[in-house]
């Protein structure tokens, strides 16, 4: 069981923001260099072709999502996952010659998330959209599944660049009633109900994605109720994301409501679903916490709810999850996360210390530990990303290899570290009076930084 520790505080003046200097935002661009180093060279050692192809995609994505050069480039092998990093870097258009080059058919993933990145940045994704809707009719005399998440993605992607979708959502829903209809036991049509509504959510039709996930009333009470819980929870981080707090903490408050008095006949609830119910609720409590606190309110009791639900993980390291979620609210308040985020390093240790640790759990746990790592690193919490990658070199993995998930880490880590530090621009403008500053700083790695990139030789 997760010890739950007092003392959350409350409010943004808890936590105030370090002001970085030009010393520092250099420091981490140097060290962001060093650390794509590092985790180029530990993919390029990894025995196996086919895992140190997967890692240096993931290397190179996040060489492109950071703003710096992707120098790993000729490491890949496929013309595809080159068009695709371009892509990610906002280079459409030596995407769009890559494929061309290389004589490359577009697969359905790749179409769609060129169109997402094109709308995403304000580039309407015409031909992606046709190319969508020409899959589509190859899929409409086969399962209507596949069909029906064109229809949604296709939804989303118009949405996104500003275009009307409702004319596609209404297509998939009119074809799932009509399948629900043809095979009303067929086990699958829960979760496509649950993805159009989800797909309702994105293009803000909150009140239509509601009535979607009602649509699978008579089916098993616990589906019906995550159905609508999650449904509920969408809507709220929507609404967050939209500045709508009040009606955030609504909406959240009924997903809790709803998870907690459904129908869950004890012989159905076994101990794994009592504690996936338990982690759920946490995490709605840490939104309700986040919706109150950017709307002005104290968010410490809804925190502390949240915290009390973690503690009644009956399973060590199980909480991680929910913890890991706590902490992205408490930052996005201006709390500080440290103490959340320390106990969620604790419980994913306590999974490899036990001794009836076995291959699902080593599973679970690399899983937890990369999330936590990539957590703090978004949230600016470089040094602890790099100590919770220090427990993931140190766990016993029972042999199982684990250079690629660390390869892969400490490169999401650098990008961190790239988009909080300097650019290459912003290096190269440097005057001498700034170059000076920095080196009477008594940083030693901002001395270290001077050097490496040269900005000493302008002194002379």
């Amino acid at each position: 069981m997760v010890e739950v520790q007092q003392g959350l505080g409350h409010g943004p003046e808890n936590y105030p923001r370090k002001n970085l200097t030009i010393a520092d935002k250099l420091v981490l661009t140097y060290s962001a260099t060093k650390d794509f180093l590092r985790a180029t060279e530990t993919a390029d050692n990894m025995p196996n072709d086919s895992t140190r192809a997967i890692a240096y995609k993931k290397i190179a994505s996040a060489f492109a999502r950071s703003g710096m050069d992707v120098p790993i480039l000729n490491r890949l092998q496929n013309p595809v996952d080159v068009a695709r990093i371009h892509a990610e870097a906002g280079n459409f258009k030596a995407a769009d010659e890559t494929l061309a080059m290389a004589n490359r058919e577009w697969g359905k993933d790749l179409i769609i998330e060129f169109a997402k990145m094109k709308a995403a940045a304000g580039i309407d994704p015409i031909f992606e959209v046709v190319e969508i809707k020409r899959l589509i009719k190859e899929h409409e005399d086969k399962y209507p599944t596949p069909q029906l998440s064109l229809y949604e993605e296709l939804a989303i992607i118009e949405y996104k660049a500003g275009k009307d979708p409702s004319q596609f959502l209404t297509h998939a829903e009119d074809k799932l009633d009509e399948l629900t209809q043809k095979y009303p036991d067929f086990s699958g049509i829960p979760h496509d109900y649950s993805e159009l509504a989800k797909a309702y959510v994105s293009c803000g039709n909150f009140e239509r994605a509601l009535v979607v996930a009602d649509k699978i009333k008579g089916y098993n009470p616990i589906i019906e109720a995550q159905v609508r819980m999650k449904t509920l929870a969408n809507i709220a981080e929507e609404q967050i994301a939209r500045g709508l707090y009040q009606d955030a903490i609504i909406n959240t408050e009924l997903a809790v409501q709803t998870i907690e008095q459904a129908d869950h006949q004890p012989e159905h609830l076994v101990i794994h679903l009592k504690n996936c119910q338990k982690i759920e609720v946490a995490k709605l409590y840490a939104t309700i916490a986040k919706a109150k606190g950017l709307n002005g309110e104290d968010p410490s009791g809804s925190f502390a709810l949240a915290m009390e639900k973690v503690g009644d993980i009956s399973f060590e390291g199980w909480g991680a999850q929910s913890l890991i979620e706590i902490a992205k609210a408490q930052r996005a308040v201006g709390i500080n996360p440290a103490v959340v985020l320390d106990l969620a390093l604790k419980g994913i240790d306590a999974i490899f210390q036990a001794e009836d640790c076995d291959v699902y759990d080593i599973v679970y746990g690399t899983m937890a530990y990369e999330d936590l790592a990539l957590t703090q690193a978004q949230i600016g919490e470089i040094d602890d990303a790099k100590k919770t990658l220090d427990h993931l070199e140190n766990a016993d993995t029972k042999g199982d290899d684990t250079k690629s998930e660390v390869s892969i880490i400490l490169a999401n880590i650098a990008a961190a570290e790239a988009r909080l530090g300097l650019s290459s621009e912003e290096i190269s403008s440097l005057n001498q009076e700034q170059i000076q500053n920095i080196l009477r700083s008594n940083n030693e790695l901002a001395t270290e930084a001077v050097v490496y990139f040269g900005l000493d030789n302008r002194l002379l």
